[in-house]
């Protein structure tokens, strides 16, 4: 943070999530399960080790998919360990395994794929375990009589049977891996979305366009490859009831009347790993005003009992987002430090002194100038209804410039302050790593002295005037 060699090891800034996302929960480590991808094709995904899952990868684990051409990539593609001879269909062995050519379990019985992979006996032909009508794989269904089948039929994506072709095998075969934000790896006419397969799994995907327009209402079907995904259109998805553009964090990918904003447990991004969210409005944290249309309480329904708040946190805009609570306003512990954790014009910014373990909401206020020259500007700009006893920070409480807390420069940075009691926080003043001296009162810091910092005054150093 800035001005850490003051030793303000004590600060704690919210976390960049908002609390009211989907609540998708976390998969168990090394678990794989089944998924489908682009052009509905069968793989499997496997949970990272941060409880997330891999991206839905179509073809399996075997090692042949690259030279299993034909399915005579039996010698070379024998990472089977369940189809090989037992897999066999046809004439000599049928195609394959239960993850695609040469895939977990295509073994010996590649072989098979010359005489059996499309013959007419079943064993892989047109028919047969994976021939154009043998989709096998993950299914194990395999031809008409389901001899490879029932073992694993050879190659899900082997446009021959005979695990080849396709490739669609081991570690060779093709991933199923589309961009939400960018919206590419999909065909034309299809969208990159979230798929919930279960209460505990779920991936990226490419389906058929949703029908709901962004700001429409939406909903999610029940859990499963077929039903699993919401109902918005192409580049949005269902937060919330309501369909909201998909966008990136970093770099930002929303227009400039709005700003990308992550909610905790949100389909694509559960954890916020991936810097993905959704467009929110752009506001006032003051006076709580959606600034793309000039709507009172960011546009709830009822302005006088208002479901939505402007939250933010320094170096990021203010957006609109759902209200979690309207009681936990200066001084209150936060619970779990969401950026919407508070009640609006509240933000959970600081620990509750140094060496304290409670995040508390701190109140916004509207700063002004403050030092040994001019202190009667401490508490915030008198007359605004916005200084810190208008918010009900009494004193020592002062309103310090929100440009302090930044790393960057951002729109609030000389227009928005937070209401903080200096008496609660030390700082290391002889650079030992120890905090061991309270903080200095704005009204009793020179506006030109440089006790602190070679450039910045010593009010300026300590966030009590406009940013220079």
């Amino acid at each position: 943070m800035k001005w850490s060699w003051l030793g303000l090891g004590w600060l704690v800034i919210a976390t960049a999530a908002c609390g009211g996302g989907n609540d998708i929960p976390k998969c168990i480590p090394g678990a794989s399960v089944a998924c489908r991808g682009p052009g509905s094709c069968d793989g499997n995904q496997v949970c990272k080790p941060d409880g997330t899952y891999a991206m839905c990868t179509c073809g399996g684990t075997g090692t042949a998919g690259a030279t299993g051409s034909g399915g005579r990539g039996g010698a070379t593609g024998a990472a089977g360990t369940a189809a090989g001879t037992t897999g066999s269909a046809g004439a000599s062995g049928g195609a394959a395994g239960t993850a695609g050519a040469a895939g977990t379990a295509v073994g010996s019985a590649g072989r098979g794929g010359t005489t059996g992979a499309a013959g007419t006996t079943g064993a892989a032909g047109t028919t047969g375990a994976a021939g154009t009508a043998g989709a096998a794989g993950t299914t194990g269904v395999a031809g008409t009589t389901g001899v490879a089948g029932t073992v694993g039929a050879a190659g899900s994506a082997g446009t021959t049977g005979r695990g080849g072709a396709g490739g669609a095998a081991g570690t060779g075969g093709g991933s199923a891996i589309c961009d939400p934000v960018a919206q590419t790896g999909c065909q034309a006419s299809q969208r990159c979305t979230w798929i919930i397969t279960s209460v505990t799994t779920g991936h990226n995907a490419c389906i058929a366009d949703g029908t709901v327009n962004v700001g429409g209402a939406c909903a999610y079907g029940a859990p499963g490859e077929t039903t699993g995904f919401d109902n918005c259109k192409k580049g949005a998805t269902c937060l919330s009831g309501t369909c909201r553009t998909i966008c990136s964090k970093v770099p930002e990918s929303c227009p400039g009347s709005y700003g990308c904003n992550h909610y905790e447990g949100a389909a694509f991004d559960p954890d916020g790993t991936l810097g993905i969210g959704v467009c929110d409005p752009i506001c006032d944290p003051l006076t709580q005003t959606r600034l793309t249309d000039g709507a009172p309480a960011c546009g709830s329904p009822n302005p006088s009992a208002p479901t939505l708040g402007c939250f933010g946190f320094p170096d990021r805009n203010f957006v609109c987002a759902p209200i979690i609570s309207t009681t936990k306003t200066h001084n209150v512990p936060a619970g779990t430090p969401y950026t919407n954790a508070c009640a609006p014009g509240f933000e959970p910014l600081l620990l509750d002194m140094t060496g304290g373990t409670t995040v508390i909401c701190m109140a916004l206020c509207k700063p002004a100038d403050t030092s040994s020259s001019n202190p009667g500007n401490a508490a915030g700009l008198p007359g605004s209804g916005f200084t810190c006893p208008d918010r009900g920070a009494l004193a020592p409480a002062e309103c310090r410039y929100w440009w302090w807390l930044e790393n960057m420069s951002s729109q609030y940075r000389n227009t928005l302050g937070f209401c903080v009691d200096p008496t609660k926080y030390r700082y290391d003043s002889n650079r030992d790593m120890t905090p061991d001296t309270v903080w200095p009162s704005c009204t009793t810091l020179s506006p030109t002295a440089h006790n602190f910092d070679a450039t910045l005054s010593d009010a300026a150093a300590w966030g009590c005037v406009a940013q220079p």
